[in-house]
This record gives C-alpha cells, structure tokens and sequence, in this order.
C-alpha cells in the first residue's frame, strides 16, 4: 500500500497545475455522472437514466429547457477534464488546451440537449392531462416562492409518467428544493398550484 501511495504521490507530483486540476474535475465529474446514471437505472428519484423525455414536450419551450441540468453540467466537466487532458499532453499549450476543453464540454451538452428534445417528440403522445395531477404529492425540484411572489419547478407523477412543471403557492412560505408539496389546482398548461404537504 506504501509503495502503490509512494507512486501516486510521484506522479501526481510530476503533473502541472493544469493537470492536476483537469485530472480532478474529470475524475470527480465521471464517478458523479456514473452514480446518477446507475441510480436512474436502479429506480432512483428519476424517471430514467437520462431524465425525464417527456418534461420538453410538457413545456414545450425549446432546447435550452434541456440544456442547464446536473447531468448536463456533470457531462460537462466529464468532457472538459478529459478532452482537456488529451490535448494538453499533446500540444502542451494552456490557452488551447482551455479553448479546446470548454468548447467540448459546450458541444456535449448541446448535442445532449438535442438528444433530450428529439426522444421526447418521439415519445409523446399528446394523452396526458394535468388535471390528473391534482391531488398528487409533487416534489420541489427548484425553490418555489411564497405568497406567489415568483415560479418554481416540481416533479409530480401523472399517468405513471414522471413531469417537471412550473409550480406557485398561495403559502406564505417559501417551499424549498427537495421538499413536499401537494397539487391543488392547475393554473395554466404548464403551472401547477402547489401547497406545502404535511
């Protein structure tokens, strides 16, 4: 064990900077993108692996509803770390190895999000009602503001399909990321009015 941490030590040693940082971010960013992966497979808090194919249609708002996710973010830095890597060792340049690294991990998340919109076009079948969605307990995914003072973002279950939708509350409490909430009305096609579950 000594000697295996001796040679780790040396070569982690030998790396520049720029190494060491591109070495962790895509270390890190793999083994993150990894567990979120296998998690969604195993039957996680998420619909699929990949995310849920049908919250773009459910929105029906464009690519860039797809773009900023945590996969996407991770498959970012996945790229990044490791595009970055590759050129460095070849071209020894730090300005091209940055350019070259960030505009990989840019494409990935494009090409991702692309991915994302075409499944689901494919996948929907225009037969899901949000009125089924009441009654329903939603997840908070993004911070939903009191006093309906602003928009957040749950997930709810409707007709054993996993959404994400815009949310408000008439509380007067904010309802935080990862908390409960129960679906009372539908405001819009794409807005659920949501209230603290108990």
């Amino acid at each position: 064990m000594n000697i295996l941490l001796s040679s780790f030590d040396a070569w982690w040693l030998s790396k520049t900077s720029l190494e060491q940082i591109l070495w962790g971010t895509a270390v890190i960013a793999t083994v993150l993108l990894g567990i979120q992966t296998l998690t969604g497979f195993l039957g996680g808090d998420h619909h699929s692996a990949f995310g849920d194919a049908d919250d773009a249609t459910a929105h029906d708002d464009g690519i860039h509803s797809q773009f900023f996710t945590v996969k996407n973010l991770l498959a970012f830095f996945t790229m990044f770390g490791w595009v970055g890597l590759g050129v460095f060792s070849i071209s020894n340049n730090i300005t091209y190895t940055l350019l070259s690294a960030t505009g990989a991990g840019v494409a990935t998340m494009i090409l991702i999000a692309w991915l994302f919109k075409q499944i689901s076009r494919l996948q929907y079948n225009g037969t899901t009602e949000l009125k089924n969605a009441v009654g329903q307990v939603a997840k908070v995914y993004l911070n939903i503001p009191g006093g309906r003072t602003g928009t957040g973002k749950v997930h709810v279950t409707i007709q054993s399909a996993l959404k994400e939708l815009d949310a408000i509350t008439d509380d007067g409490d904010a309802l935080p990321t990862g908390s409960n909430a129960k679906v009372i009305a539908v405001i819009t096609d794409d807005t659920l009015l949501v209230t603290k579950n108990n």
